[in-house]
C-alpha cells in the first residue's frame, strides 16, 4: 500500500451536463472530493475506504472515473495531464483489485 496521498484536479458531474470542479485527494482511508471557491473549502465529501465498492476508469481523451459505493455512484473526470494507465496503477496502490479500467 503506497503512503501518503495523491490529488487530482477532479470536474464531478452533478447533472445531465452540469460538472462541478474539485479537488480529488486519495489518501490511505479513502477519498476526499473538496470544492473550492476563491482557495476556500465550500463543500467536501469524503469517502471511506470501507465503503469504495469499486472504481472504474474509462480509456477517454479526459479520463472518467466512476467511485462506487453501496449508497451512491459518484462519476467525473479527471482534468489533469494523466494517463488512465498511470491514475490505475495510481489507484491500485490504495484500493487493489477494486479498481477496473474499461
Amino acid at each position: 500500500m503506497i503512503q501518503g496521498a495523491l490529488q487530482y484536479s477532479f470536474f464531478l458531474r452533478t447533472g445531465f451536463f452540469r460538472m462541478i470542479p474539485y479537488i480529488m485527494e486519495v489518501l490511505p482511508d479513502g477519498i476526499r472530493l473538496s470544492q473550492k471557491n476563491d482557495g476556500m473549502v465550500v463543500q467536501q465529501i469524503f469517502i471511506p475506504d470501507l465503503e469504495i465498492q469499486k472504481i472504474v476508469l474509462y480509456k477517454e481523451k479526459i479520463p472518467e472515473l466512476e467511485l462506487i459505493t453501496p449508497r451512491e455512484i459518484f462519476v467525473g473526470s479527471i482534468r489533469e495531464k494523466v494517463t488512465v494507465d498511470k491514475l490505475f496503477q495510481d489507484l491500485s496502490g490504495f484500493f487493489g483489485s477494486r479498481v477496473m479500467i474499461y
